[in-house]
């Protein structure tokens, strides 16, 4: 499990400009959400905003219940964890699970290992997989062009900041294509991007549950890849999103001991190369 005290930078392996603090990460991911989250409001109407204002308030309700029990100042890292689940929620989804569902998600993978920055998958992650796992008739949205083209602005800045590893993007592309090449499937490219590029950018790679290393983070970005190939199945012409969320979920669980490998591969080489 990485540790990464909130008071740092960040964690080591991202490079981000001295000073920069969890929440900063925070306000810079929920900036590159907005555009993301219009897209889906205009295109599935008002229920985006139920279903971001429930998963809102639900996150930040836990963080300020966590906070006052343990005596600390109250945070806004819900708000990423809101708008992540409001951009893919099923529209069928009503309020009450969408608030169990971020439950589960903020507290279990986050608020329980100590908050934002000292677990290893992401809190709107697990929010998503346990509404799609408990309910298994929701279908997830998220799987559009004008999603996929206003996440790109903020994909940009979140690569351009270090926040998000260009690697795990390239990664993830290439162990799809790969693993549908050698199962022989054909998906359409654009709706495979249509269906890649939010949660990829969102859930694959973020910076608090992906892989820190450089080798890691290719290694977590084939799995990933791969998995939703894998997942797809030989009938299908583009990944469900609920696949990229189950694969994104294995993929984070992973990265810890990707990360374990890939340095202790090095530091075998490094000893044999100096003796």
């Amino acid at each position: 499990m990485r540790h990464i005290a909130l008071a740092n930078p960040m964690p080591s392996g991202v490079p981000l400009n001295r000073g920069w603090t969890i929440l900063h990460v925070t306000l810079i991911q929920v900036a590159a959400l907005i555009l993301p989250f219009l897209a889906a409001l205009g295109t599935r109407g008002p229920g985006v905003l139920v279903a971001g204002g429930t998963a809102i308030a639900t996150a930040l309700v836990w963080e300020a219940a966590f906070a006052r029990a343990r005596q600390r100042a109250v945070t806004v890292h819900g708000l990423t964890t809101g708008l992540i689940v409001a951009v893919m929620a099923p529209a069928a989804a009503e309020p009450w699970q969408i608030a169990l569902a971020v439950s589960f998600g903020a507290v279990i993978a986050e608020l329980a290992f100590g908050g934002r920055g000292f677990g290893f998958v992401n809190a709107g992650l697990a929010a998503l997989a346990f509404l799609l796992f408990s309910f298994p008739g929701l279908t997830p949205g998220g799987a559009s062009v004008a999603v996929a083209v206003a996440a790109l602005p903020g994909g940009a800045a979140l690569v351009m900041t270090g926040l998000v590893s260009w690697r795990i993007l390239l990664a993830t592309a290439l162990g799809l294509i790969a693993v549908a090449s050698v199962s022989g499937m054909a998906p359409d490219p654009a709706l495979t991007a249509a269906a890649l590029v939010f949660p990829v950018i969102f859930l694959v790679a973020d910076p608090l549950g992906a892989a820190v290393t450089n080798p890691g983070r290719i290694a977590h970005g084939l799995l990933a890849g791969g998995l939703v190939a894998l997942f797809m199945g030989s009938g299908n012409t583009a990944p469900d999103p609920g696949h990229i969320v189950f694969a994104a979920l294995i993929a984070s669980i992973f990265a810890p001991l990707l990360d374990e490998i890939a340095i202790r591969t090095l530091a075998t080489l490094r000893e044999r190369r100096h003796g």
